[in-house]
C-alpha cells in the first residue's frame, strides 16, 4: 500500500505548481501543519529547517484540484 504522504517535490508535481507556491501557501496559513487534519508535517520536528511531507489528498482538496 502506498502512503498518502509525499515529499515537497512530489506534491508540487502532483498539484501542478511550484515548490515555492507550496511554501508561500504554508507561510500565509492557507495550508496548515498537523498530522491528523493538516496538510503537511515536518520530517524532523526538532530541526528548524526540516524537510516536509505533504498529505496528498488533503492538500489537493484544499487547492481545489480534486
Amino acid at each position: 500500500m502506498k502512503s498518502d504522504w509525499v515529499s515537497t517535490n512530489e506534491m508540487a508535481a502532483i498539484a501542478a505548481c511550484s515548490t515555492r507556491t507550496l511554501r508561500r501557501l504554508q507561510a500565509t496559513g492557507f495550508l496548515r501543519e498537523g498530522g491528523t487534519s493538516g496538510h503537511w508535517i515536518k520530517v524532523n520536528p526538532e530541526a528548524p529547517r526540516s524537510n516536509h511531507l505533504w498529505h496528498q489528498t488533503r492538500t489537493l482538496l484544499r487547492l481545489g484540484r480534486v
